[in-house]
């Protein structure tokens, strides 16, 4: 039943979420708590920011729930930072600092800015990447699962950790 309850609580929070931050991309949920590093579109006007297409932040689903903090440096350099391999004002590519091997592409859809990345083999909206880490030790991945959906229906694949 508690767990029931957190993954109400947690659901809420990203809707919540959703509605202050309309520009939301995806998000990547941990095994080690339910805080979570959202990623959001950054716009000049209607276009995407050349120099600075993504912006990356914590929401705290713990101790103080819903509030939003940077990323500190490292965070940035080696974990959840990402790097710009292609950025336009209608288009960028990115990949994460921990996960390089997928580019993540963000565009406009239905007037709604959007990433990308590929599922199963195909090409699919992401909206999560869920990080398993060993029990005991936050900092080894065991695996990842990226959810997304696909024309409409959900997708999702587990990459393990080799």
């Amino acid at each position: 039943m508690k767990k029931i309850v957190l993954l109400f609580l947690l659901m809420v929070n990203i809707s919540v979420y959703a509605e202050i931050h309309p520009n939301k991309l995806f998000h990547i949920s941990k095994s080690s708590n339910r805080n979570i590093v959202c990623y959001e579109a950054i716009l000049k006007g209607n276009a995407l920011n050349i120099t600075d297409p993504v912006h990356p932040f914590w929401i705290n689903n713990e101790d103080k729930q819903g509030e939003e903090t940077e990323l500190n440096l490292i965070q940035k350099k080696l974990a959840y930072g990402y790097k710009a391999i292609k950025s336009t004002a209608t288009e960028a590519e990115i990949t994460l600092k921990a996960y390089n091997k997928r580019s993540i592409k963000i565009r406009q859809q239905g007037g709604k800015w959007r990433a990308y990345i590929v599922i199963n083999g195909k090409e699919s909206l992401l909206n999560e990447i869920y990080v398993k880490s060993k029990e005991g030790n936050s900092m080894i991945v065991e695996y990842i699962i990226l959810k997304g959906s696909l024309n409409g229906a959900s997708v999702q694949e587990k990459v393990v950790n080799k």
